[in-house]
């Protein structure tokens, strides 16, 4: 069975999406770039500008798989994106066959995130 990869956030910082007041909004987006997000099953997530929505890794019942999640602004979104983290390495072509390569990327992301301090899992100008 696979285990979520934060085992060092707390609770609130899981959960905390309706809690962070300010965000980036989708039009200071570049598709294809890796973003630090507050969201329901991730916190990081590649932006997708065609579907106005993040590719990130999310684990469910053992199994580990991509799903979207919507920015926060579009059609009652949950992903809200907090800073740029980089050009993302790998882009997820839907349904394609670099699925995998995708799902090690997001996932091994999520980790250095988790293994920060809590002070510095968020730049302190955007989560309040």
């Amino acid at each position: 069975m696979i285990e979520r990869y934060w085992p060092n956030l707390s609770e609130r910082e899981i959960m905390g999406a309706s809690g962070v007041t300010k965000w980036l909004p989708i039009e200071e987006l570049k598709h294809g770039y890796l973003y630090r997000i507050i969201a329901r099953n991730g916190l990081v997530g590649i932006w997708d500008s065609t579907r106005k929505s993040f590719w990130l890794s999310r684990i469910k019942f053992g199994d580990n798989f991509i799903t979207d999640e919507e920015h926060w602004d579009y059609n009652n979104g949950c992903a809200k994106p907090v800073y740029e983290i980089e050009r993302a390495k790998i882009i997820y072509e839907y349904r394609g066959e670099n699925e995998l390569k995708v799902l090690e990327y997001l996932n091994k992301e999520e980790k250095k995130i988790d293994d920060l301090p809590e002070e510095q899992r968020y730049r302190p100008e955007w989560f309040k």
